[in-house]
């Protein structure tokens, strides 16, 4: 989540050249009309596209990966038809595509290039050795030093901004250093065990949940989400109720229209007027219910589109920024991740960047409600009242309304289920065992019970979705960091590293069953093997 803050490059540069770089205010607004009818037609033909495929079976990998290689190249073919066509005016000083294509420039190098690219470079040159790596660091910092000297000297203030820029840049990635710093005391908890920089490649790149497509909307092969490809007639249907409403839209009424309960994937709540909610609600695939104490009446929400008309009015060209910071860092965030149905938990605070953006547009609605009331009061005094008046409603409604609606369900005072979930959980194991979990909900209560309060540090947690690593196989055998005992595998170090996936192909398999007799019943035998259905048993086999 941390890394969606690069997100932020393109709307800071857009500022720095609004601010700066552009003085034909005209120009700028032509070309945001041909940036806006550029966006709708790709929209449009994606939407096309999708709309095509209704497939109701998981595409293969190659598949899908064809799917997206033909979707890219249709959407750049036609973007640089688009800007071929236009390009006398889309390639200047004043043109609204300028800061978006340098902002592009800038969000690419940050992501991927230096949080990516730039430790596998330093793999590429130093290997594993730390020392080279560190000294690969320090000449780079020396280097861009320089650079930031001479563009001073040589007085080149757009040399200077990049280099400053990058330096920055490094800076903030520096702060990786600490994962590696941590990873190399070997603590209990290691995920991906990234004590080098190829390790933290592996880290960054998130490998152990492998590939997914960019483009192609549904994907999933895992039974539990098999509904994708009968729940919703194409990929559009699903794109659009899923993946934008569904996984976005609802969380921005959660927060500012308000959550009709705590149960996952419920939906919005603006009672007393979810009947209302309803109407608009059967266009975006999301249920408004609930009652009124949990309820915001969508007063934030509404305050929110207030701001964005009232920005828009007397600013457009800031207005324009936001808009895209919030598209960037809430429904182009959504749409990136490509989640698939269902999720195992709520996915809300991916959208914490989009939320910050609606929360001023919320600020500049109240104000800009304060100014038209002002505007048509003629007494000072009365003015002054009424803006006091407007002020002391709006913190009411909306900040005062949030704490009661929500804090009774934010606050974790005790709340033990957790702690009593995986201190049971521990407590039930022999001594010495090994206990295996499936996923984050079910691990992490307990290596904060063991790592933290020390409970139980004899057993051994096995996570089956990480068993999946060959890091985490090898930390499971190689590490003891409570002193208890490792646990014995037959397989050695380097057949673990070389362990791979490997197809697993459908196969018939006969068990024989033993016949029942006089000394063997039917329901021994069924005991034995588990069985609830005898007709395997009559045919003898």
């Amino acid at each position: 989540v941390h890394l969606m803050s690069v997100l932020a490059a393109v709307p800071v540069v857009m500022i720095i050249m609004f601010k700066k770089y552009v003085n034909d205010e005209e120009s700028l607004k032509k070309t945001s009309y041909i940036f806006l009818g550029h966006s709708v037609i790709v929209l449009l033909l994606a939407v096309f596209w999708w709309s095509s495929q209704k497939s109701q079976t998981p595409p293969t990998m190659e598949e899908y990966k064809d799917f997206d290689t033909k979707f890219k190249l249709f959407i750049v073919g036609i973007s640089a038809l688009i800007m071929g066509i236009y390009w006398k005016k889309i390639f200047t000083r004043n043109s609204f595509y300028m800061p978006l294509i340098i902002g592009g420039i800038a969000l690419f190098a940050t992501y991927p290039g230096v949080v990516k690219y730039l430790p596998e470079l330093m793999t590429a040159i130093g290997g594993d050795n730390i020392v080279t790596e560190i000294i690969i660091l320090a000449l780079l910092f020396a280097g861009l030093g320089y650079g930031v000297h001479y563009s001073r000297k040589e007085s080149k203030p757009t040399l200077h901004l990049v280099f400053m820029s990058f330096i920055f840049v490094l800076v903030g990635f520096m702060t990786f250093a600490m994962v590696i710093i941590r990873s190399n005391q070997n603590p209990p908890m290691d995920e991906n065990d990234p004590d080098t920089f190829t390790e933290l490649v592996k880290y960054l790149n998130r490998e152990q949940y492998g590939d997914f497509p960019t483009f192609k909307r549904r994907f999933a092969t895992e039974p539990h989400q098999m509904g994708v490809y009968t729940n919703y007639s194409s990929d559009l249907d699903f794109f659009y109720t899923y993946q934008m409403n569904h996984m976005m839209t609802r969380y921005l009424l959660w927060n500012f229209a308000g959550r009709e309960g705590w149960v996952q994937d419920q939906g919005a709540n603006i009672a007393p007027f979810n009947g209302i909610g309803n109407i608009f609600g059967k266009l975006i695939g999301i249920n408004f219910a609930g009652e009124a104490k949990d309820s915001l009446f969508g007063i934030p929400f509404l305050l929110g589109l207030l701001g964005i008309y009232f920005h828009f009015r007397k600013d457009w060209k800031m207005a324009a920024v936001f808009m895209i910071m919030f598209i960037f860092m809430g429904h182009l965030t959504a749409f990136y991740q490509n989640q698939q149905q269902p999720q195992p938990r709520e996915r809300d605070y991916f959208y914490v960047g989009a939320f910050f953006v609606y929360a001023i547009w919320i600020s500049i609605g109240l104000r800009g409600l304060i100014d038209l009331i002002q505007a048509k009061v003629k007494s000072t005094s009365a003015r002054n009242a009424a803006a006091y008046a407007v002020l002391a409603v709006g913190i009411v409604l909306v900040p005062v309304k949030m704490l009661q609606a929500n804090y009774f369900t934010h606050d974790r005072s005790n709340n033990w289920v957790p702690w009593d979930y995986s201190y049971n959980l521990l407590q039930s194991c022999a001594p010495n065992s090994v206990l295996f979990t499936n996923g984050d909900n079910d691990t992490f209560p307990l290596w904060y019970l063991q790592d933290v309060e020390g409970v139980r540090r004899d057993v051994k947690i096995a996570n089956l979705s990480l068993l999946n690593t060959e890091w985490y196989i090898s930390q499971l055998k190689n590490n003891d960091p409570y002193n208890v005992g490792k646990i014995k595998m037959r397989l050695s170090d380097q057949q673990i590293m070389d362990l791979r996936p490997m197809q697993w192909a459908a196969r018939n398999i006969t068990v024989p069953l033993p016949t029942p007799s006089s000394t063997v019943s039917f329901s021994d035998i069924m005991q034995q093997f588990g069985l609830r259905d005898t007709t395997y048993l009559k045919q003898g086999a």
